[in-house]
């Protein structure tokens, strides 16, 4: 609705309470009512009751009349954000004594003026989520019709800070103990890791591939066999069984899960050269499972993690995307690497054609070896599994997860703050990735040369820095961890507050490890 050159002045009411009116190039456009703009008071009066909520965000501040009824409840919120397009509003509220009460309340934040980008990194230094009972987001709806755009934009960088740290949440709750248990575990192989900085810059120019076993993999394998030669190839560890049943052998595998289920993929598949890089909070269990030569470590955002740097600062380094994802994290590998052109297949984010992964993935072998009869064929399985996981959600009308759409945003936004050039999509879905260009393998090969060398790419690697185990003091975090007071505030962080018994009990086990 509006042009580019955006203004605004007060002019008076018919009462002693100023109006605002937004300017542009193409008219004028009242933001409160011309004439009795006070009475907005008793506008939005029952959106703004608490109920449940400690949080309340409003879409739209203008001059504050429609917040007028939050001067009862103040008290009750923890923390009122007021955020506005416009900039220089706070001063204007102060003046006027119906809202003066606004800008006098030490839980009342002004977000004014600010882009997207910006908007989402004051929203996550603001919002603790580890502490608030819920959210409550207000709109003011003479400013969301004078500024769709603005707002629905501030509405969507709201949605993805609470999937993203709601789920850091859930994260915490379901496998604090299983991460904090791996990388103690983790600490006892560092005589086989080696840092992960030292592959940063190794594959400077190069062009490589990123596979995951989306459905849409299977139109790409020929091609990728055929050429394998032309690029380097990156596979998460799900990626593994299909790649070796096409007889195509990937150069590098990142595997960052901390669940022991994650060791199926690995089965029967034999990669002795690959270039392993793990996190370090993975399941210890692959490092069995996979038999490589060697292998590199990455650190994370685990509270843990950060006390190894902290003791050892830039030594080991981090493929850590903050997407959450495998995906994200290779994607930041290939990033880290140097990678010049990168091609993603399998990137669907959707059951395409009824399916939940390409075929020859473990989960389809469960399916194809062990469940399959003659009244429950694989497809049915797949198409069973796709009604049970998506409960009918459809993005962009096709069968999804929401924790799909999830994935794919985070995965969008680091795409944005890597600022990475060249990224194409194979035979994606409909489900688009904004950063990446959709694509036919053609058009990747046509960025790549005739040969890449691929010899001793994992000896290459390993000579550029030490192993860990002479760049790390074992005996010094175990040391460290020791102290009572820092493995109770690890633990704090790790696991979330509370004393519950599961808590206390993963707390003991965690103690005993430690001796």
């Amino acid at each position: 609705m509006m042009g580019e050159n955006i203004t605004y002045q007060l002019i008076e009411s018919r009462e002693d309470h100023q109006t605002l009116i937004v300017i542009d190039e193409k008219g004028t456009w009242p933001l409160h009512s011309k004439m009795y703009p006070s009475r907005e008071a008793a506008s939005l009066e029952k959106e703004l009751e608490p109920g449940v909520h400690d949080i309340l965000i409003v879409l739209g501040t203008g001059l504050g009349y429609h917040l007028v009824p939050l001067k009862k409840h103040l008290s009750r919120y923890r923390l009122i954000l007021c955020i506005d397009f416009l900039t220089g509003l706070e001063e204007h509220v102060a003046r006027d004594n119906l809202t003066v009460f606004l800008t006098g309340s030490r839980n009342v934040h002004f977000i004014l003026g600010k882009d997207i980008h910006e908007l989402q990194a004051i929203l996550d230094s603001l919002i603790d989520f580890s502490e608030i009972r819920g959210i409550r987001v207000v709109e003011h709806p003479a400013s969301m019709r004078i500024f769709p755009e603005y707002y629905t934009g501030v509405r969507s960088a709201i949605q993805s800070m609470i999937n993203r740290k709601a789920g850091s949440g859930a994260t915490v709750r379901a496998f604090g103990p299983l991460f904090m248990r791996n990388i103690i575990k983790m600490l006892g192989h560092m005589e086989g890791f080696f840092p992960v900085r030292s592959l940063f810059g190794l594959c400077a120019g190069m062009p490589v591939l990123i596979v995951t076993p989306g459905p849409s993999l299977e139109k790409s394998l020929d091609r990728i066999r055929e050429h394998a030669g032309r690029f380097f190839i990156i596979a998460v560890d799900s990626a593994l069984p299909v790649l070796q049943q096409a007889r195509i052998v990937p150069d590098i595998c990142i595997s960052i899960d901390p669940q022991p289920y994650i060791a199926e993929h690995f089965q029967d598949v034999s990669v002795p050269d690959v270039l392993f890089v793990v996190s370090v909070s993975s399941n210890p269990l692959v490092l069995t499972r996979i038999k490589c030569r060697r292998t590199w470590l990455s650190l994370n955002s685990h509270p843990l993690s950060q006390v190894l740097e902290e003791l050892h600062p830039g030594v080991v380094g981090s493929v850590d995307s903050g997407t959450g994802s495998v995906a994200g994290d290779a994607l930041c590998l290939a990033v880290s690497m140097g990678f010049s052109t990168i091609a993603l297949a399998g990137f669907d984010f959707s059951f395409i054609n009824y399916d939940i992964y390409a075929r020859g993935t473990a989960y389809q072998r469960r399916y194809t070896r062990y469940f399959q009869n003659r009244l429950s064929p694989v497809e049915t399985a797949n198409f069973n599994y796709v009604m049970k996981s998506s409960r009918g959600f459809r993005h962009d009308g096709i069968f999804s997860r929401k924790a799909f759409i999830h994935y794919r945003d985070r995965l969008e936004d680091y795409i944005v703050r890597a600022g990475k050039g060249r990224i194409y999509r194979l035979h994606g879905s409909r489900i688009g990735l904004r950063g990446a260009a959709d694509a036919d393998m053609e058009d990747f090969l046509g960025e790549c040369p005739p040969a890449v060398d691929k010899s001793a790419l994992a000896e290459r690697a390993a000579g550029r820095l030490p192993g860990l185990d002479s760049l790390l003091s074992r005996e010094r975090i175990l040391s460290l961890l020791g102290d009572r007071d820092v493995f109770d505030e690890v633990m704090r962080h790790s696991l979330g507050e509370g004393r519950d018994t599961r808590r206390e009990r993963a707390i003991t086990k965690l103690r005993d490890l430690l001796k």
